[in-house]
């Protein structure tokens, strides 16, 4: 056996195990790399498709209202059989046809009369008008509408500037004649201004003041629009608050008691509730005289939807990944890839060297079996030497007397006990390696047992000069065994201690 040899090879395997390792360990690095690029990227377009899913949200939740306030409004020649009939008639068309038709919680006509302005309240069940007062929630709205009938209303008053409690409160004004364009001058809207005189410029006969059913907002409208811009397959992974631009502590909507702090750290936030004059339009049949209402989207400057501005919606949107953030749910995807990955090139790196440590064991055992092989080898060839020659004497006419034939025979029947000792050693080892090394369970005498094994085991105490000193209880019980495996078992034993046992 080349043990020089055994050995190079042993360490060009653990060399290509050691050489795998930093490969992988390359590989490590790289991957992480990549997966760093690859996360960052993903950041990117999750935070693309949110702010794109928020803006849809902004421009739907805006139309969804302005469609109901247009569908409220009548033309000119509506209103000329009466104001308040054509304001009921246009309700109860929209009432009967909105899938959101209780959208709003108030409905009324502010209506000039000499130096006040009086309020009649539509009631949304019978579908009249009604003498009311001012709500105290209307403050601002009440304020507006006065200051509309002094002689600065039309030198370009400055707008109010709405309480968040009023925040859901917007009016719109309906002029005496011609084409008129509205603009963002208060609460609700105010015709443009131009030069002129007065008398050129269309007068406010009366004003629409609706008020949003904040309650249906929260239960219906907006979890309806939550669920279809940031949900998917019935869930929704974002947290959502919104609250009033100006002052946002206060808080019109929180889709989860939890979610108070959303704003603090929120993933977007978008403008909601951009409902202005200068975006409706009257046209007034082929000519521009006698349409209906429409309502137009923004022109070149802001549009809802980018976001919380100084001209924008009167509230806004936050919102917030249920992890924690969108950096927190891009980090545990990147930490789980990780994870993969380096589980992967460990497994990897183990598998290698277990290839490497189950190789060298089967290299050990082939050349145990080797071994073991021309052990046998020589062990045959003694017992045959000696069964060949006394058969070779005995043809050959040397053994003439009794005496000698007598010592022959036995010298055979010793020899071939012998071998056959060692074929079911090999047999032994076979089937050990096959998984069958008990062949046959009977019981077995132990003192037996013992004496035959150290029978076969002479030669080698003798030539070991060892002593054997055999104590066995007269009394001991047999045992249930295989006496072959037993007795082979007591043989190596013996023969082991023999021969290694005394060095020394």
């Amino acid at each position: 056996m080349d043990v020089k040899k055994n050995r190079r090879r042993e360490w060009l395997a653990w060399l290509f195990v050691a050489m795998l390792a930093a490969l992988c360990g390359i590989l490590g690095v790289l991957q992480y790399r990549w997966i760093g690029e690859v996360s960052r990227a993903e950041r990117e377009r999750l935070r693309d498709g949110l702010r794109e899913s928020l803006r849809q949200l902004s421009e739907h939740f805006n139309r969804e209202i302005a469609a109901a306030c247009m569908a409220l409004i009548p033309t000119r020649s509506q209103a000329e059989g009466g104001a308040e009939q054509a304001y009921a008639l246009r309700y109860a068309k929209w009432r009967t046809t909105s899938r959101h038709n209780r959208l709003f919680g108030r409905i009324a006509l502010a209506v000039p009369e000499g130096d006040a302005v009086v309020l009649r309240n539509l009631d949304l069940h019978r579908g009249v008008f009604e003498a009311s007062e001012w709500p105290a929630s209307w403050s601002t709205m009440k304020e507006w509408t006065h200051s509309r009938l002094s002689e600065n209303a039309f030198r370009g008053t400055r707008p109010f500037s709405m309480k968040p409690d009023e925040s859901n409160v917007f009016e719109f004004p309906f002029f005496a004649r011609g084409p008129e364009r509205f603009r963002e001058d208060g609460p609700g809207g105010g015709p443009e201004r131009g030069g002129g005189p007065r008398g050129d410029r269309p007068r406010e006969l009366n004003w629409l003041i609706v008020e949003l059913d904040l309650g249906y907002v929260r239960e219906a409208l907006l979890p309806e629009m939550v669920q279809k811009y940031l949900g998917e397959g019935g869930r929704v992974d974002y947290q959502v608050k919104v609250v009033h631009r100006r002052d946002p502590a206060y808080v019109l909507y929180l889709s989860e008691p939890e979610g108070s702090g959303i704003d603090s750290n929120a993933d977007g936030a978008v403008s909601l509730f951009d409902i202005r004059n200068d975006r409706f339009r009257r046209g007034e049949g082929k000519r521009g005289k006698g349409g209906p209402p429409r309502w137009e989207e923004a022109g070149p400057g802001p549009s809802p939807g980018r976001g919380p501005g100084p001209d924008l919606g009167r509230w806004t949107m936050f919102v917030r990944h249920r992890a924690g953030s969108l950096e927190t749910l891009v980090e545990r995807a990147r930490v789980r890839n990780l994870g993969v990955t380096a589980g992967i090139l460990l497994l990897m790196i183990a598998a290698s060297a277990a290839l490497v440590r189950f190789t060298r064991r089967a290299q050990t055992l082939a050349e145990l079996q080797m071994e073991f092989v021309a052990g046998v080898s020589h062990e045959l060839r003694t017992p045959l030497t000696v069964i060949r020659t006394a058969a070779h004497n005995l043809s050959g006419g040397v053994v003439t007397t009794g005496s000698q034939m007598q010592r022959y025979g036995a010298l055979i029947q010793k020899e071939a006990e012998r071998l056959s000792d060692i074929v079911d050693q090999v047999l032994l080892f076979s089937n050990a390696k096959a998984g069958r090394a008990i062949r046959v369970r009977a019981v077995v005498a132990v003192d037996n047992l013992v004496y035959d094994a150290l029978g076969q085991c002479r030669k080698i105490v003798e030539e070991a000069r060892c002593e054997v000193e055999t104590r066995i209880d007269p009394e001991v019980a047999p045992v249930f065994g295989d006496a072959t495996a037993l007795k082979h078992a007591l043989q190596n034993l013996i023969g082991n201690a023999a021969r290694y046992g005394n060095s020394g």
